[in-house]
C-alpha cells in the first residue's frame, strides 16, 4: 500500500498517525526539533495581535503558548538596541535627535549659568550620566568636575566607569547633603518624578491625594536644591507638549490617574517604551512657586512649549 505524503504543516508524528504509520516518519535528527506553528482563529484574523504561535514537541506536546504582540520587540530586540546605543554603535533617528536636544541643552546651560572653570556640578538623578558623557569633550575643556548622584547603585557603577564621582542619596530626601556643598545643582528631568515612594505609584489611584502628596515631594525636592547649590539649572517637560516624553504618547499624562495607571500596566507589555506613573509634569506657575529666586523660561520647539527651566546662576542674589 503507497503511503501518503505528510500534510503540510503538521507536527510529523500527527501526520504519521493520520496515515496510520506506526514509526515516525521524521529522521532522529529532527525529532530533536521544536516545531512552531501558528493558530488561526476567527479573532486572530479581524486582530493579528491576538494570533496564537504555540510551540509543540515533535511528539505532539504543546510546549507554550505566547501572543503575537509588541512585547516580543520589546523583550528582544529593544534591550540589543539599547546596549548598542550606550556602545555608540547604534544611533535612531529618534536617539540621535534626542542626542541633539540634549546638546542644545548643555550649551543652553553653559550660556545661562557661566561656570567658572573647575566648579563642581551635581547632576542630581544623573543615573548613569548620560546626559554629560554625550558631550564629555566639552565639559572636559572646561575643566568643570560633574558629581552624579542617584538613588540607583547599578547606574551609579555605570557613571564611575565613565569618570565621574559619583554620589548615592537616599530615596527619602537630601538632608545628608551639607548646604552650599556644590556651585551648581543640575536637574534634568527629574523633578517630575519625585512624587511617591516606588512602591507605592501602581497602588495609589486617587487624583486628588496623589497630587497633594506629590507636590508635597517636589516643594521638598525643590528647597533642597535651593539649599545645596549656589546655583542651579532646573529642567522638565512642559505639560502641554504634544508628545508626551515619558510613554511617548500624545497628551497620556492629562489622563485621569486611574487611567494613567492602567495604560502604563499595558505599555509594559506591548509597548517599546514602557514606563512608571511615577510622573507628574509641573506647569510655569509650579516652577515659579517652588523656585521664587530663579529666571524661569518656556522652551518651544516648532513653536510649541517644550520644556520649562529655572536656572540661578551663582553670582545672582544671595
Amino acid at each position: 500500500m503507497k503511503k501518503k505524503a505528510s500534510v503540510c504543516g503538521e507536527v510529523p508524528n500527527q501526520a504519521a498517525m493520520k496515515n496510520g504509520i506506526k514509526k515516525p516518519i521524521a529522521r532522529p535528527t529532527e525529532l530533536k526539533a521544536v516545531v512552531l506553528r501558528v493558530s488561526l482563529t476567527k479573532a486572530a484574523l479581524k486582530n493579528p495581535l491576538k494570533a496564537m504561535p504555540s510551540l509543540y514537541t515533535p511528539e505532539g506536546r504543546r510546549i507554550a503558548t505566547r501572543p503575537l504582540q509588541f512585547s516580543f520587540f520589546r523583550r528582544t530586540l529593544y534591550p540589543v538596541m539599547q546596549k548598542a546605543r550606550e556602545d555608540h554603535i547604534l544611533l535612531t533617528p529618534l536617539h540621535l535627535l534626542r542626542r541633539h536636544w540634549r546638546r542644545r541643552r548643555l550649551l543652553l546651560f553653559l550660556r545661562m549659568m557661566r561656570p567658572a572653570a573647575g566648579a563642581t556640578i551635581l547632576d542630581l538623578g544623573g543615573g548613569r550620566g548620560d546626559f554629560f558623557y554625550n558631550c564629555k569633550n566639552l565639559i572636559a575643556s572646561r575643566g568643570l568636575a560633574v558629581t552624579v548622584a542617584d538613588i540607583d547603585s547599578e547606574a551609579l557603577k555605570t557613571a564611575r566607569r565613565r569618570g565621574f564621582d559619583t554620589l548615592q542619596v537616599e530615596a527619602d530626601g537630601l538632608a545628608s547633603l551639607r548646604d552650599k556643598s556644590f556651585d551648581i545643582v543640575f536637574s534634568n528631568s527629574v523633578i517630575e518624578h519625585v512624587t511617591l515612594p516606588k512602591e507605592e505609584v501602581w497602588r495609589e489611584t486617587d487624583d486628588r491625594l496623589f497630587t497633594a502628596r506629590a507636590r508635597a515631594h517636589q516643594k521638598r525636592f525643590a528647597v533642597d536644591i535651593r539649599r545645596i547649590g549656589k546655583g542651579y539649572f532646573v529642567q522638565t517637560p512642559h505639560p502641554a507638549f504634544p508628545l508626551e516624553s515619558h510613554t511617548w504618547l500624545p497628551f497620556a499624562a492629562r489622563l485621569p490617574r486611574k487611567k494613567l495607571v492602567r495604560l502604563c500596566r499595558n505599555l509594559a507589555r506591548w509597548w517599546i517604551k514602557p514606563t512608571t506613573p511615577d510622573f507628574m509634569l509641573l506647569n510655569e506657575l509650579s516652577m515659579r512657586a517652588m523656585f521664587p529666586d530663579a529666571t524661569v523660561i518656556v522652551k518651544r520647539t516648532l513653536a510649541l512649549p517644550k520644556e520649562l527651566i529655572a536656572f540661578k546662576p551663582v553670582s545672582s542674589g544671595p
